[in-house]
């Protein structure tokens, strides 16, 4: 039995060589599975051994429970100061932070860090204890409840509020923590103002620049090195009729002429060596409703510093086709003026009747690159006198067979009947040249126009030539002023000297024309860009300005920059009424004929002249004889003159009344409308009655001076109400007030408003 109970003492004897109370634990916990050993070798407990071989006293048992807890006791020591460790470390790193950081226990601080007092300005010993919502804005009180309600650690944007009650933008990062022996949450909050700063900076910035970009009158596009569309502005829906997104991934060869592709080619071969258009490139561009424009464009290749593969070319494209017409129309009045000249020459140069018309009739050949030619001299009774042919002549036979079919049912006879001037572009499809069958196969284009000298038909002059088309409108005009100077030239021909000195005062004349011309055209072509366009940058910026100042407080410049604003808009006007001028008496000025209710028109006017009339404490009034019914006319034009005649009475009349008086009524087949624009202001003389309809011409200096205006107002109401069939009449007396009275007619689908041939 000494083994088995050297076997059970095994247990003490192991606590007793291991050092303190770990001993003691150690041994109690050999014990068990020793014991059970033992049980399994002897038959019996090992503790019933020892029991009974007295070797469990008391002091052993004691021993056992003392190391267990002294081992529990320093574990947990261990453990506590490795937490205070890692508090005391995290207090460390968070001083050291620019970042406020609250610890808080479902909303009550109860630590922070010196970032918080430096955020909020409050002493450290004020942050701990209170609540967290002291330190948020009040319309941030229910977000920041949110998220400690519901223990959410996603980040978020609120506005923290500081001691002296200032508020600020703030980013807040909600966490977890282990603090002092339990979980509560951590929150840090970050000032973003800097950064809230810098992204209203940026979309200002956008802004602006965006603005720039879609009021430009320039269309800016922006390509890939291989020509593919990146990026299109705005403005090209209103100079080439496209959206933006038609034309983005397209390739730019898409659009322009086959003939000119060449032009695009060249220039794009440049942009790997980053180079510019080295000067301003022309070439043709298909509007989207099929027509071609003549487009100028210049470009630059754009690289950013931060990524050298980056490359795109930023193109500036303007439509000229305007501008190239208005060229093309000064070099055919030129050639015009020239030929008439060498007409001139001709029948001065040549004294004879027969040696004049047939050097006229060469000049005309040559200067249509027609094929051939002929004129026809008629007497007062309409029979063919002399017959002269550009090359070789015809005998009697056969000039007589040709007269009677070309005068009886030939194009010569219908000229000298209708006294017109006539084109035929392909003779095969006209009757009224292939009844001449002996000719017909040799001429395929025709042009013939009468020679008219007063009221008397002269002559008949024809070209002709092998091709179809040949012949334009141009031709035409030039055909037809040659045969007025050859009518002249029949009329008097043994007065040739006079003549030459005539079309010598012609040319001088028609050179000084082209010249003056010259210049008004370039202006119609350029005046657009080159004043509105900076005039709407001046406009835009100001009210940006004006934004930016009422945002940031600045009162004392918004009235100055309200007065820009109003002074620009006043100039845009200006200059738009002297274009519309222009184009009138260039004949460039079109109408748009629509039609529209008449009440709504005076609604709008009514509505948009009622403050200028408030402004001067006057009463505006509107009567209706009746319903006035609808109109079928150029609104915007109708809408013009009488914002027009309301604005001028407005402003000539002080605490009066002004009012617009409308009537319907019928003129022989024809309905017309009556708009009579009534003032009690400061009327007019006769003699200033006589003079008001006078561009540039106002009532006189002093009534310049006190209301102001160019006087170009009622001359171009005038023009507008003369393009649109009508007139406009006054009547006046100094002292009591005027009446402006607009006479127009309602018009109808089948026949729309029309201007006069004098206009």
């Amino acid at each position: 039995m000494a083994y088995p109970t050297l076997l059970a003492l095994l247990p003490v004897l192991l606590a007793g060589s291991l050092w303190g109370t770990k001993g003691s634990l150690l041994a109690a916990f050999l014990t068990v599975p020793l014991n059970m050993l033992l049980l399994n070798f002897m038959g019996e407990s090992g503790w019933d051994v020892l029991l009974r071989l007295g070797l469990l006293p008391d002091h052993l048992l004691l021993l056992f429970l003392g190391g267990l807890l002294t081992w529990i006791g320093e574990h947990h020591q261990h453990e506590w100061a490795q937490l205070q460790e890692r508090e005391e470390r995290f207090k460390r790193l968070t001083q050291g932070t620019h970042e406020a950081l609250f610890l808080h226990d479902k909303g009550t601080i109860v630590d922070a860090n010196q970032a918080t007092t430096r955020l909020f300005g409050y002493a450290l010993e004020e942050v701990i204890g209170s609540n967290v919502l002291k330190y948020a804005a009040p319309d941030s009180h229910d977000i920041v409840l949110q998220h400690i309600a519901q223990a959410i650690e996603t980040s978020y944007e609120a506005r923290g509020r500081r001691k002296d009650g200032s508020t600020f933008p703030a980013e807040v990062r909600p966490g977890e923590i282990f603090y002092q022996g339990r979980m509560i949450q951590a929150t840090s909050i970050r000032d973003i103002t800097e950064r809230k700063r810098a992204e209203e900076a940026l979309r200002h910035s956008e802004e602006y620049f965006r603005a720039l970009i879609e009021n430009a009158s320039d269309v800016i596009t922006v390509l890939e090195p291989d020509g593919t569309i990146y990026y299109e502005s705005p403005s090209v829906l209103r100079v080439f009729g496209y959206e933006p997104e038609e034309l983005m991934g397209h390739h730019v060869q898409e659009f322009v002429h086959p003939l000119d592709r060449h032009i695009i080619v060249a220039e794009l071969g440049q942009v790997p060596q980053n180079l510019p258009f080295p000067r301003p490139i022309e070439f043709r561009l298909r509007h989207k409703d099929g027509s071609w424009r003549v487009v100028e464009a210049v470009g630059r290749s754009l690289q950013r510093a931060d990524d050298p593969a980056y490359l795109k070319i930023v193109v500036n494209a303007r439509d000229i086709t305007e501008r190239k017409q208005v060229e093309a129309t000064l070099r055919a009045q030129k050639q015009l003026l020239e030929n008439l000249v060498a007409v001139a020459q001709t029948t001065a140069e040549r004294p004879t009747l027969e040696a004049t018309l047939q050097n006229v009739l060469r000049v005309a050949v040559m200067i249509t690159t027609a094929g051939s030619g002929s004129m026809f001299l008629l007497d007062e009774s309409g029979r063919v006198t002399r017959c002269i042919l550009s090359e070789g002549q015809l005998d009697p036979a056969q000039r007589d067979s040709i007269l009677n079919q070309v005068m009886l049912t030939g194009l010569a006879g219908w000229v000298a009947r209708y006294r017109q001037l006539v084109i035929v572009q392909d003779t095969s499809e006209d009757d009224r040249w292939t009844s001449l069958t002996t000719h017909s196969s040799k001429v395929r284009s025709a042009l013939a126009t009468p020679i008219i000298s007063g009221n008397h038909l002269l002559g008949i002059l024809t070209l002709m030539h092998p091709m179809v088309a040949h012949f334009n409108e141009e031709h035409g005009a030039l055909m037809q002023a040659a045969a007025d100077q050859m009518g002249l030239a029949l009329r008097n021909a043994q007065m040739y000297d006079a003549q030459l000195r005539l079309a010598r005062a012609l040319y001088e004349s028609k050179e000084a024309a082209e010249t003056a011309n010259h210049a008004k055209s370039a202006f119609l072509a350029t005046i657009s860009h080159e004043l509105r366009t900076p005039l709407n940058a001046i406009i835009g910026y100001t009210e940006l300005l004006l934004e930016e100042a009422e945002e940031r407080g600045y009162g004392d410049i918004q009235a100055d920059l309200e007065r820009i604003r109003i002074a620009g808009r006043h100039l845009l006007a200006v200059i738009s009424d002297i274009l519309d001028l222009s184009k009138i008496e260039a004949g460039r000025m079109e109408l748009y004929s629509e039609q529209f209710r008449v009440q709504t028109l005076l609604r709008s006017v009514m509505s948009t002249t009622r403050p200028l009339a408030e402004k001067n404490k006057n009463h505006l009034k509107l009567e209706e004889t009746a319903d006035a019914g609808v109109m079928y006319s150029d609104l915007t034009k109708v809408r013009q003159i009488l914002l027009n005649l309301l604005s001028n009475a407005c402003k000539f009349t002080e605490q009066g009344t002004v009012t617009l008086v409308v009537q319907r009524g019928q003129a022989g087949e024809e309905e017309w409308l009556r708009f009579s624009v009534q003032d009690t202001g400061i009327g007019m003389t006769e003699e200033q009655v006589r003079q008001l309809f006078q561009p540039f011409v106002q009532v006189d200096a002093s009534s310049t001076r006190k209301y102001g205006g160019t006087g170009l107002g009622l001359a171009l109401s005038r023009r507008l109400c003369q393009m649109l069939g009508g007139d406009i009449t006054v009547e006046s007396v100094a002292g009591k007030g005027s009446t402006f009275t607009v006479h127009l007619p309602a018009g109808t689908e089948s026949s729309p408003a029309q201007p006069p041939p004098y206009v």
